[in-house]
């Protein structure tokens, strides 16, 4: 399966295609956060720390086609929300097939 790939106008690292529903699941994700900040800032600042996990990453940035837009992809959503809700990751652990997506969305969060 090859993914279709753009530079990004605004850094030049690549950003994936997206359908539609990706701003959906990224305000899904931006809710959740959201609503469970209150418990994961105990665990930030106490022993266990909160971790972020994300197996499939991407390059932390995706287009989408059909309004030709471009916008975060979820590990940047998370971090941004994060640091909205002042409620920092204790670690984000960022997976890919590629090592060259999670450096982009390492770099980009």
């Amino acid at each position: 399966m090859s993914i279709d790939l753009r530079p990004d106008p605004t850094d030049g690292f690549p950003a994936c295609e997206a359908g539609e529903w990706g701003a959906e699941k990224h305000g899904l994700l931006r809710q959740y956060l959201g609503m469970s900040h209150g418990a994961r800032r105990k665990f930030v600042t106490g022993r266990g720390g909160a971790t972020y996990v994300e197996l499939f990453a991407g390059p932390g940035r995706l287009f989408v086609r059909a309004s030709d837009s471009y916008i975060d992809g979820s590990p940047v959503v998370a971090h941004r929300e994060a640091i909205r809700t002042r409620t920092a990751f204790s670690a984000m652990h960022l997976g890919d097939e590629r090592e060259d997506f999670c450096a982009g969305a390492t770099w980009r969060r």
